[in-house]
């Protein structure tokens, strides 16, 4: 007869017992040890000592109980509920799980605005669609060579820029829409630096020409805007125009172009009775790959900035007769306070010192795509 031996014990006890865990017996896959009853010799030749086992509650059966109804239990699964023996192993596993990003809800990419008093302006839609990777035929409808990927339905240049020179190469007196408020850019200048000189015969009589200064009669068109942004040296005067500067930018053509599309904004894509659209079959059926058409309109809030700047003659002699700056104090005051088309859209400011008079004002710059036909805009 054999029985479980409590090495606690002197004597042999023939009661099954369980290990006692506070003596380390390294015992294999819980195999119990037996002995001969009727022998005080403890046959351990099939014995195998190996690692312990942890020894996690003593108290609980080692064979888990059936449960149901916990927390997390798959269905048909019997679950483990409270202690049990259990062999401990180094490392683990580590989980990560993505979710798909929250998106931020669209918003409407086009907005009106008040095109009053903006500085107004046609230009080559074809010189656009070029920023694109898009040429077309002489009738702008045709597609001849284009970057857009149709597997994608999107334009790999998300971005154009038109700089400086490319704006002035491409510009012309027939481009001119309206100059907007600058049509009193040389009247006002005018007044302003009369008010200056004050009385032709006070202090005014000791500079040449002062009650003669005059910009174009007062007038600022068309013609004036495309001589004013074309540079030109001094001359012997003193006269002289810097050559313009900067650049424009336009973001998120692709969306852009889409809710154009989708929308009919500028009444031009229209999915009924249209006639310009690049499909052979159907001139109605406007799509991304059209790019920009003609009657599109872009607006540049603070598109330009025009500064005009008399230089005066200092005086060698003390004291100064000069008493320009505060002849226009109050006028230089109001001025450096004028905003027009909104707030930060249309700035005037002014400033008056013994050598020099200027003035500085920026304006909306709108921009209106047509095609041009023998060279001109249509």
């Amino acid at each position: 007869m054999s029985s479980l031996f409590d090495i606690s014990n002197s004597e042999i006890d023939s009661t099954p017992q369980i290990v006692d865990s506070s003596i380390n017996i390294p015992v294999i896959n819980q195999q119990e040890v037996l002995v001969d009853a009727s022998s005080s010799t403890i046959d351990l030749s099939m014995t195998t000592f190996q690692q312990p086992i942890t020894v996690i509650d003593l108290s609980r059966n080692v064979i888990p109980t059936q449960s149901s109804g916990y927390i997390g239990q798959q269905a048909g699964q019997n679950s483990f509920f409270g202690e049990f023996y259990a062999f401990i192993a180094t490392g683990g596993f580590t989980i990560e799980q993505g979710f798909a990003t929250v998106k931020l809800l669209q918003q409407n990419p086009l907005s009106k605005y008040d095109m009053t008093n903006a500085l107004q302006v046609k230009y080559d839609v074809a010189l656009f669609n070029k920023k694109l990777g898009i040429v077309k035929d002489a009738t702008n409808k045709t597609v001849i060579d284009s970057s857009f990927v149709f597997t994608l339905d999107r334009f790999p240049n998300d971005i154009i820029t038109i700089t400086a020179d490319e704006f002035v190469q491409n510009m012309t007196t027939q481009q001119v829409i309206s100059v907007g408020t600058y049509y009193s850019l040389y009247s006002d200048y005018v007044d302003y630096v009369s008010k200056y000189f004050g009385y032709s015969g006070g202090y005014a009589s000791l500079f040449s020409q002062s009650s003669e200064f005059d910009i174009n009669a007062g007038v600022f068109d068309a013609s004036a805007f495309v001589n004013i942004i074309t540079g030109k040296s001094p001359d012997p005067s003193g006269n002289y125009v810097n050559n313009l500067t900067g650049s424009i930018s336009i973001y998120n053509i692709n969306n852009l172009l889409r809710f154009a599309i989708d929308s009919n904004a500028f009444g031009n894509r229209d999915p009924v009775a249209g006639t310009d659209a690049s499909d052979p079959t159907n001139p109605s059926n406007y799509g991304l790959a059209d790019g920009f058409a003609a009657g599109d309109v872009i607006l540049v809030p603070n598109g330009t900035t025009i500064t005009l700047k008399l230089l005066v003659d200092p005086e060698l002699y003390g004291p100064i007769n000069n008493i320009g700056p505060s002849n226009v104090s109050n006028l230089t005051q109001q001025s450096n306070f004028i905003q027009k088309y909104g707030a930060n859209n249309y700035t005037e400011t002014s400033s008056a010192s013994y050598t020099n008079i200027t003035r500085v004002l920026t304006a909306p710059l709108m921009i209106k795509l047509v095609d041009f036909v023998d060279g001109g805009p249509q």
